[in-house]
């Protein structure tokens, strides 16, 4: 079990702790009324409603945001709050041996905004927002991937790249978005224990990214967001039946990458790191991956998004650093002991 706490300048993260157990903006379409309470609840199965003992809590006025982390720091259970609603403020008010969901009401009603029940945390959202919870990545993950569970909570606008690294540091696996998903930013939120595709579920509902804007791909063993507008080929290996058998050996070895470089402390990337250009990140990739990687100078502007590879083929770190570019104009060859990017 890892636990890592929040950095007093970082407002990514309050605390991850995780272990081993066996267009993009919104969805509301403008004009249509918003739907009921009920509507909010429609479809979800049976017996969701999240098991929390009643709860008595006394609250300042404060922001929303504040309020969420406050509650998680103090009273745990799960809440997630969507963003963009994080400054509205919340009056003050108290509450005594009240059920879990009456809780995350006060702050909702406060905010104008409604609740719904995920299994393992209550989701506050306006009711335009509904679509949202139709986020589902049952049976998407590897199954290594899973049946991992853990507890976690992130601050409000952390750019869901720093969600994605962050997961993938403590739990040692390797998730990636490409640059149109992870981009967005996640609204406040905290819940756990819960399996790692419910804690999924809850980010990209609280950055707002629409249940249809997201395809879920097992890359090896590692998983990839693909936004819609995103149609490259999981392999953009250009020579892939030319390699001789010394180049094959190489796209297979297995590594350990940190994007856009790994620094003096990988955990700290993984939380405070951004995008930079392909120029930038060729060198500490090149000592990451064992080999020498160069690329065509039309790319050396192109924006390489912070991820984490844990356990990785150079193949997929290679494939998926390019696929966070939403196009199909770019790939990778084996070129004698060295890779090269370049346009396809």
């Amino acid at each position: 079990m890892m636990k890592t706490t929040r950095h007093p300048f970082l407002s990514c993260l309050a605390t991850v702790i995780l272990c081993a157990a066996g267009g993009l903006g919104g969805c509301a379409a403008p004009g249509k009324a918003a739907p009921s309470r009920d509507t909010l609840r429609e479809g979800l199965p049976e017996g969701t409603q999240p098991d929390f003992p009643p709860v008595s809590y006394a609250a300042e006025t404060m922001p929303a945001m504040d309020l969420v982390r406050r509650i998680g720091e103090e009273v745990g259970g799960g809440l997630v709050l969507v963003n963009g609603w994080e400054e509205h403020s919340v009056p003050g008010f108290s509450l005594k041996n009240a059920p879990y969901g009456e809780l995350a009401g006060r702050v909702a009603e406060a905010v104008q905004c409604e609740t719904a029940p995920l299994p393992h945390a209550w989701v506050i959202l306006p009711p335009d927002y509904a679509p949202l919870l139709k986020t589902d990545f049952s049976g998407a993950l590897p199954p290594e991937t899973a049946t991992l569970t853990g507890t976690a909570a992130f601050g409000g606008k952390t750019p869901m790249y720093n969600v994605l690294a962050v997961l993938s540091h403590t739990l040692g696996v390797t998730l990636v978005a490409d640059n149109r998903l992870s981009e967005t930013r996640c609204g406040e939120f905290f819940l756990g224990p819960a399996p790692l595709g419910e804690i999924l579920e809850a980010a990209w509902i609280s950055a707002r990214v629409p249940p249809e804007a997201c395809t879920v791909e097992t890359v090896g063993g590692a998983v990839f967001f693909r936004s819609a507008q995103n149609a490259t080929p999981p392999s953009l290996l250009l020579n892939a039946d030319a390699l001789t058998p010394e180049q094959r050996a190489l796209a297979d070895r297995v590594v350990d990458v940190v994007l856009p470089e790994p620094g003096s402390d990988p955990a700290e990337t993984a939380f405070a790191a951004r995008p930079k250009p392909l120029k930038d990140v060729l060198t500490p990739l090149s000592q990451q991956l064992g080999v020498v990687v160069s690329a065509k100078s039309v790319f050396a502007e192109v924006p390489v998004s912070p991820c984490v590879f844990k356990g990785a083929r150079v193949a997929e770190v290679m494939d998926l650093m390019l696929r966070q570019w939403p196009t199909d104009k770019v790939g990778w060859e084996v070129s004698g002991e060295e890779l090269l990017i370049r346009p396809r």
